[in-house]
């Protein structure tokens, strides 16, 4: 694989415009998405970003979400639960 430079980027200048471009982006992948977050919670935002790994998967998108076992930890299990239902590989750092 080979990187190209960056050329160009985006600057947003608001949380949901931040989840807005994440979830675009998932939308738009075609290969695979690794994705690791801090803190992930089953909140409204948390909600839309796994159903859109979960779209992916079903594009044959390979699918990895890891989230931090401290940052995440009220609601890894119903995460944990969400992505084994949906195919989305999934990893808690440091459980």
């Amino acid at each position: 694989m080979t990187l190209e430079p960056i050329t160009s980027f985006k600057l947003i200048g608001s949380g949901d415009d931040y989840y807005d471009s994440v979830i675009d982006q998932i939308s738009q992948s075609q290969s695979e998405i690794l994705m690791e977050s801090y803190i992930f919670e089953n909140d409204e935002v948390g909600k839309r970003i796994l159903d859109a790994l979960a779209g992916a998967v079903k594009r044959n998108v390979s699918t990895r979400l890891m989230i931090d076992g401290i940052g995440s930890y009220v609601d890894a299990s119903v995460i944990r639960d969400f992505c084994n239902t949906h195919g989305i590989q999934f990893r808690v750092y440091r459980p």
